[in-house]
């Protein structure tokens, strides 16, 4: 009696190895992987380039902002005034608008802003006293605008 081999044990000779079929899988499959991670790679640069942009942003604003409160204990409060600066920092270019603006307080509908001792007779000592500062700062990120925006009030009468 002949005894069959089942067809998966069969063997064609004595050579092993990977057939055409197994090495194009394994290419495709690297392939893939590597465009994954430059991807990964090229985003994360971006997000980085980004991030470091806003931070350089809030510094450059910051700096505003305490260079307008020297500013402003120095000359004693300042009027409304806007200003209009282009800042390169780091290999990036920054436009630096400030704005100040009287700012009016209803102290009926705001009485918690002041303390009791603080409390003006009259709104019209707060108008004169307060001042609204926003510090906009604006770049290009792939050719979309960004900007940030730092607000702060100064009270006229801490400079006195």
């Amino acid at each position: 009696m002949d005894r069959q081999e089942p067809l998966t044990m069969l063997r064609i000779g004595n050579k092993t190895g990977f057939t055409m079929i197994e090495l194009m899988v394994a290419v495709v499959i690297l392939t893939v992987g590597l465009v994954i991670i430059l991807q990964a790679l090229s985003s994360g640069m971006f997000v980085l380039n980004s991030a470091q942009r806003k931070y350089l942003a809030t510094r450059i604003a910051a700096q505003r902002l305490e260079d307008l409160e020297e500013e402003e204990i120095r000359l004693e409060g300042l009027d409304s005034y806007t200003t209009n600066e282009l800042v390169t920092l780091q290999d990036n270019k920054f436009n630096v608008k400030i704005v100040i603006n009287p700012h009016l307080i209803d102290i009926q509908k705001f009485p918690h802003i002041f303390l009791p001792e603080q409390e003006p007779e009259d709104s019209t000592q707060i108008e004169d006293r307060l001042q609204l500062v926003n510090v906009h700062v604006g770049w290009q990120e792939r050719s979309v605008p960004q900007e940030l925006i730092l607000t702060t009030y100064f009270d006229k009468r801490r400079a006195e």
